[in-house]
């Protein structure tokens, strides 16, 4: 009886440690195997590219890798590998990697179903997987439909395919398993248009440098940083002419119904910009209004510099760009006051979207906030549409949103 009840503790004990122990996901050690076991086992391959020193790359190992619903999703429907970026940078280089963490779906023939900066959250992360899914099924079922369809031409002309895919992976390629990755500064060199297809993965025997990269598909670079619990980057200033290099479409981004222009935010007039400026810096004028809170009162420094929503404590309070910012601790405030700007957000809240696309002043909200991943800086938006829609173009809005955001700055405060 005494060793029946201490085999029920034991056992007990273990499947708790196994409940509490995080998911696991799959992952394969060298690109050749990833190839050879989806192939055998008709899944995509998922290819994770991440480096050292990656604070973005350690918080996606912390959060959404541990999920059990991430790690389900990955390994019932892909073989995924990851990726050294720095220590594969050919392999890096192919499929156009210039952002940690990146994910890139292809199938085993080489062809790039998806190229996305890695979402942070679980839920943004599975539903990158789900759209390189049924991206496939649907050229699965085009691609059969059109072998079936009746034709005018002859056998010989409709027996062989088009293209021949490549015969395999490159060799030994080790995929060591390092502490993960941090987002570059480094844009790409040009967003990936649909149809730019395929990356052919090298077949055994031919070298990297000989193997000629195609552009790949940007399926979905949504859903890849969000407020809390989203991450980071870096401040910097740009002009607004360099914004007009991003080749980005709008016409094919996923704003859930919503109708945008197609103009870029490089076309904004100078009466545009002026607006906007006016727009950020209009309650600094009446001194004897009572300010509005600033992110509702949250600490802005909490939630750039440690994720987190704190609130802020009403007697730490500075008035910047005609808002009343609060922080949680003196330290955060003085962190603030040496320099505001990394914790200001963009165009002090008003949404980017519907201002460069709408030429509208709208105010957004805190529950459709992120952080973009090149920059640190924080933006707002109306509602989600708009959100999804910044997420997958964000790079066009970027340098225009900064350039109005200094010179507000500068002109609210003349002679600094």
């Amino acid at each position: 009886m005494r060793n029946a009840a201490i085999y029920l503790v034991v056992f007990t004990l273990t499947a708790l440690a196994a409940q509490s122990s995080p998911a696991q996901i799959a992952w394969e050690g060298k690109l050749r195997d990833a190839h050879t076991k989806a192939k055998q086992q008709g899944k995509l391959m998922l290819l994770h590219f991440y480096t050292d020193n990656c604070i973005y790359c350690d918080r996606l190992e912390a959060g959404a890798f541990r999920s059990a619903s991430v790690s389900q999703s990955i390994n019932q429907n892909f073989v995924a590998v990851k990726v050294h970026g720095t220590k594969n940078p050919k392999l890096a280089e192919m499929f156009k990697v210039t952002k940690y963490p990146t994910d890139v779906i292809v199938t085993t023939d080489g062809k790039a179903l998806s190229h996305s900066v890695s979402p942070q959250q679980p839920d943004r992360y599975i539903a990158m997987l789900t759209d390189a899914q049924v991206s496939y099924a649907k050229t699965r079922t085009l691609a059969s439909t059109q072998q079936t369809a009746p034709t005018a031409a002859s056998p010989a002309a409709t027996a062989a395919p088009a293209t021949t895919p490549a015969a395999g992976v490159a060799v030994n390629h080790s995929l060591a398993n390092h502490t993960l990755p941090k987002p570059t500064s480094n844009r790409p060199k040009a967003d990936m248009a649909p149809g730019e297809l395929p990356v052919q993965i090298p077949a055994p025997g031919v070298t990297m440098e000989s193997a000629t990269p195609a552009t790949v598909t940007d399926n979905s670079r949504k859903n890849q940083f969000m407020l809390p619990g989203g991450t980071k980057g870096n401040v910097r200033s740009a002009s607004v002419a360099t914004s007009g290099s991003v080749q980005a479409s709008l016409a094919s981004a996923r704003t859930g119904g919503l109708t945008l222009p197609t103009d870029t935010a490089a076309d904004m007039t100078p009466a545009d910009a002026t607006s906007a400026r006016a727009a950020t810096t209009a309650e600094t004028t009446s001194p004897e209004s009572k300010p509005d809170l600033a992110i509702q009162g949250y600490c802005a420094v909490s939630v750039v510099n440690r994720g987190q929503w704190v609130e802020g404590k009403p007697e730490l309070g500075v008035i910047h760009l005609g808002k009343l910012y609060l922080f949680a601790d003196k330290e955060a405030m003085e962190l603030f006051l040496s320099d505001p700007i990394p914790f200001t957000p963009m165009l002090n809240e008003i949404d980017v979207v519907r201002f460069f696309e709408e030429k509208k002043i709208v105010p957004g909200k805190r529950e459709w906030g992120v952080i973009d991943p090149i920059h640190n800086r924080m933006f707002f938006f109306a509602d989600e549409a708009a959100m999804l829609h910044f997420e997958k173009t964000f790079d066009r809005y970027l340098d225009a949103a900064i350039e109005v955001m200094d010179q507000a700055i500068e002109e609210s405060n003349p002679g600094v």
